[in-house]
């Protein structure tokens, strides 16, 4: 695999280094192949405490007394290598060959991540969002999956050019290398290790593709995904969801194969396998990853009819319209809403993803988050649908700018006049065809009256694609979801006013609904505290008949102008959750605003009914000095039975219409909505 596709993986708060060593030429007869050594750390990377301070934080979060690192080789070959209690490992792999590399808890002898390697190969990269781009870029953890901002899956390097996967459509045979315990849900799931299957690409879309699997001489429900190709190698990604009287499951395939002749290709094939339900053995949650070769024995020869295009849920029978991958969707009450909370550091940033394909993108973070952000979206979502602003404050709306420009951070596609102007990456290319920026169809914001400073360039690129939002209305986001604007520019839905004089009042709020499931994000509005106006009780009446609300996104990172235990009351949250930086001069636990705040958290704690407190980091007390904390914090913060998790990654929550989970590394939490 080029060094530009390479695949990495990061544990919560720690970095991964490795490198391979390099024999010179002497002169003599040439030596037998001899392993490599690829030696690598896991190491502290923005988080306080030494190398095995921070293993024995990941342990106890995996509850588990140990690590390893299992190599996967397109042999089929298995080899397991031990991680040392001070983080270092030694890999045994052979010159010139790709792996994958897993990383396993061995007590649970279960893998909590893996990434791609070839051998000789230098690995760097920096762990959070914000952070200064490092060779491969910065890195999250998205479901399993790492996506970086300079490498794989992501904007090809140097001469490498991006391309459909012409030529490879059709029939084909996939060989899966044989498994043992838990993946053999894998052979269930496909029928066998020797399958027969077809693909065809989308005719709106080169890169949409869907999959039928005709092991048993028929076309089974497609499987929808996308397809690309750089050089020769072949990147294929779908997803399935499935389901049965006791569990909801969504399969998620990603094959990685290098084209070795005109009809044959060697690689990996890595499922994810993510469940929620009262009885979920059939469909049981895991990440695995297989060597396999494909074989095309018949190019372009399909027998399966290919499912409905569209381009709008009004080109669909179902009225869904799966905007992923511009195929017909049934609209089932199984699918989830998808929303993902990205760890931005100190600001916020989430992703909504509908059951028919609709993308909301709710805040943008800083500036300095904005590339990586869309760097991850770009994996998640062809285009976006929605953005809500919340407000212009540059922790939530600074990285809006650099989404519109998409991963790499220029108009259109970096070095090429896309319109003929003799202009090269010009603000006239924002959008063309082809290009990855992320444009979305419809903004909505606070308005731009009075104008913020510094968003001069957000106003001219939207254009007419941006509005003011407006209290009460209500979108219908297809797939049963709907989202209801609660608050902007100090209007409350239901006829309430304030005079607002600064950006937090005037946030946008809202809420998200999918049948029982119920999702409030009131952005940065104040509820009184240190001197602020009393907004947040405003809205409280207005959701009494969703409470208990399911998931709280406590307003204003947790900042005690924000939740009145009075608002905390109305709204009963089953589960809360805090978009929250630590300092990145004092580590996890310190945070320059003290956020989120004791108060906050003993309120929560005196209403009752929340599980556990999510939060992106640990942030906790402010400091002065010499990490030092201030007076009148409290270090560590005291969360009584709130029992917080830290995802220190992407936060994920699948909701059904009655059930919802939450899920990051080290935590997979369940829930009736």
């Amino acid at each position: 695999m080029s060094a530009a596709r390479n695949g990495l993986f990061h544990l919560p708060g720690l970095l991964l280094l490795a490198g391979g060593l390099v024999a010179c030429d002497d002169g003599a007869d040439p030596a037998p192949p001899r392993d490599v050594t690829v030696r690598g750390v896991l190491a502290g990377s923005g988080a306080a405490g030494s190398t095995g301070e921070v293993l024995q934080q990941l342990r106890q979060g995996l509850d588990a007394s140990g690590l390893a690192i299992v190599a996967l080789g397109t042999d089929s070959s298995t080899e397991r290598f031990p991680v040392d209690a001070d983080g270092s490992f030694a890999l045994a792999l052979q010159p010139d060959a790709s792996y994958t590399l897993n990383v396993l808890d061995t007590v649970q002898e279960s893998y909590v991540g893996s990434f791609l390697y070839r051998t000789g190969d230098n690995l760097s990269l920096a762990l959070r969002v914000g952070h200064e781009d490092l060779d491969l870029g910065s890195c999250q953890l998205v479901q399993g999956e790492v996506w970086c901002s300079n490498g794989f899956f992501d904007a090809p390097q140097g001469s490498a050019a991006l391309q459909p996967v012409d030529g490879f459509f059709g029939g084909f045979r996939m060989t899966i290398a044989e498994g043992d315990g838990p993946d053999d849900v894998v052979e269930r799931l496909l029928g066998g290790r020797e399958i027969e299957l077809e693909a065809a690409p989308n005719p709106l879309n080169k890169y949409h593709i869907a999959m039928f699997n005709k092991t048993n001489d028929g076309c089974d429900a497609p499987l929808f995904g996308t397809a690309e190709r750089i050089d020769d190698e072949l990147y294929m990604y779908l997803s399935l969801a499935k389901s049965n009287a006791s569990c909801s499951a969504t399969v998620r395939y990603q094959a990685v194969c290098t084209l070795e002749g005109a009809s044959r290709c060697n690689g990996f094939l890595r499922v994810d396998v993510t469940s929620s339900g009262a009885d979920c053995r059939e469909l049981p949650a895991i990440h695995v990853a297989r060597p396999f070769s494909a074989h095309w024995h018949s190019p372009d020869v399909l027998s399966c009819k290919l499912p409905t295009t569209c381009s709008q849920h009004t080109d669909c029978p179902s009225g869904a319209c799966d905007s992923a991958v511009n195929f017909c969707a049934a609209a089932s009450r199984d699918q989830a809403l998808r929303i993902f909370l990205f760890d931005v550091g100190n600001g916020q940033s989430l992703l909504a993803i509908t059951p028919s394909g609709t993308s909301v993108l709710m805040d943008a973070g800083r500036p300095s988050a904005g590339r990586l952000t869309a760097a991850v979206l770009r994996r998640l979502v062809p285009r976006l649908d929605y953005m809500v602003i919340s407000h212009f404050d540059d922790d939530h709306g600074g990285g809006a700018v650099p989404i519109f420009l998409g991963p790499d951070g220029a108009p259109g596609r970096r070095g090429i006049d896309d319109d003929g102007q003799n202009g090269i990456d010009d603000e006239a290319e924002v959008g063309a065809p082809n290009s990855d920026d992320l444009l979305p169809s419809v903004v909505l914001d606070r308005g731009l009256t009075p104008m913020p400073s510094g968003y001069e360039q957000y106003e001219r690129l939207l254009g007419e694609r941006r509005r003011e939002a407006i209290a009460g209305e209500e979108l219908d986001l297809g797939g049963g979801v709907t989202l209801t604007i609660l608050t902007v520019n100090g209007r409350i839905k239901g006829g309430a006013a304030f005079a607002v004089k600064d950006e937090n009042e005037r946030s946008v709020g809202l809420i998200l609904r999918h049948g029982e499931f119920s999702f409030v994000n009131l952005g940065d509005l104040p509820g009184g505290g240190i001197g602020s106006l009393k907004m947040e009780q405003a809205v409280g009446p207005q959701l009494v008949a969703d409470a208990p609300v399911d998931v709280h996104l406590l307003s204003h990172h947790g900042s005690a102008a924000s939740s009145p235990i009075d608002l905390l009351r109305a709204l009963k949250p089953r589960t809360a959750l805090v978009s929250v930086g630590d300092s990145d001069r004092c580590g996890a636990g310190f945070n320059s605003y003290g956020l989120p705040a004791q108060r906050v958290l003993d309120d929560l704690a005196a209403v009752g009914g929340v599980r556990r407190v999510y939060q992106t980091q640990a942030g906790g007390a402010s400091f002065s000095g010499a990490c030092v904390v201030e007076s009148g914090q409290t270090c560590p913060r005291d969360y009584r039975e709130l029992d917080p998790a830290f995802a220190y990654s992407v936060l994920t929550i699948e909701a059904y219409t009655e059930t919802f989970r939450i899920s990051g590394l080290t935590f997979d939490d369940h829930y009736n909505a």
